[in-house]
């Protein structure tokens, strides 16, 4: 059964410029046969645009199901999305630094200061971090060696405060020799 995609999505199908199709699971879909049925049909009905899966309940990624959940996204072709976090930080999935799809690696950069992270008032407050320029070289060799596994590798910045993303994606584009 394939997609049906509507509205701006199928505009940007129609015109070559849909990259990728994004599916957050948010932390209360866990890793329990009914769940996996659902993320299962998700796949099975985006065939064939590009699909990625970010996981958020640390169950998918855990030492349990890491396997499972990355060879479920193997076998469909569905890009893992890398979330990089504060370590220490519970109810979330953890960094997994694997690339399951050959076309493209997503990397989701949320800032690694866990103080935020709990009893901020607004994603703003949680995000509002600018990597320091170590952390941001701690970051780049983990992102080359996913770079150098698949076709494309988009790096995206989830501080959104102000322009810190911005400021912080054009740090790590000198990092990586990266133009413009």
């Amino acid at each position: 059964m394939g997609a049906l995609l509507c509205g701006p999505a199928a505009t940007a199908r129609v015109a070559g410029k849909l990259g990728a199709v994004l599916f957050q699971f948010p932390h209360w879909i866990t890793a329990v046969p009914k769940a996996m049925r659902l993320v299962e049909h998700c796949a099975e009905r985006m065939h064939p645009f590009v699909t990625a899966f970010e996981f958020r309940h640390e169950s998918w990624l855990s030492e349990k199901h890491r396997e499972s959940t990355l060879a479920m996204e193997r076998e469909r072709g569905i890009v893992h999305v890398i979330v990089d976090a504060p370590e220490g930080v519970t109810k979330r999935a953890h960094s997994v630094w694997e690339a399951t799809s050959p076309e493209l690696a997503i990397v989701r950069l949320h800032s690694r200061t866990a103080s935020t992270w709990g009893g901020a008032e607004s994603a703003a407050e949680r995000f509002n971090h600018d990597d320091s320029d170590d952390e941001l070289r701690e970051l780049a060799p983990p992102i080359e060696d996913i770079a150098g596994r698949t076709a494309r590798t988009h790096v995206l910045f989830n501080n959104c405060y102000r322009d810190i993303a911005r400021r912080n994606a054009v740090k790590m584009m000198g990092l990586l020799r990266v133009t413009r």
